[in-house]
């Protein structure tokens, strides 16, 4: 997934699919929050893109995190997704797997192939 990015430099990034919006505001200093949605407002199903797309504004060794919040602090804004992505890669989150294990191992082409199966199906 290749992305041109629109104003990276106010932080408004978008590709043919997906369009980011990067900001700090109300975020501590070692942190960056990317609203995510779909160019065609369609529901966002993959995992994998989110991925690539943390990877790719923020790096790849960078860890972020999708809060769902109390009812609350919702702000529903019709199919945008928020990540809350730690810029420091000497930092993680106290939470979630220590080291990479067969058991959180992810194979992205194989999901891929089980999605195009399910929806041939």
């Amino acid at each position: 997934m290749a992305f041109t990015w629109l104003y990276p430099s106010a932080g408004i990034y978008e590709n043919g699919c997906y369009q980011v919006l990067e900001t700090r505001h109300d975020c501590p200093p070692n942190m960056v929050h990317l609203a995510v949605s779909r160019v065609d407002n369609e529901p966002i199903r993959s995992w994998s893109d989110m991925q690539e797309i943390k990877n790719q504004i923020c790096g790849p060794e960078c860890e972020g995190v999708e809060l769902f919040p109390a009812r609350s602090r919702l702000i529903d804004l019709s199919n945008s997704y928020h990540l809350w992505v730690l810029t420091n890669t000497e930092e993680c989150f106290p939470f979630g797997p220590a080291k990479k294990s067969a058991l959180y191992s992810f194979d992205s082409s194989r999901q891929k192939q089980k999605r195009k199966v399910k929806a041939n199906g």
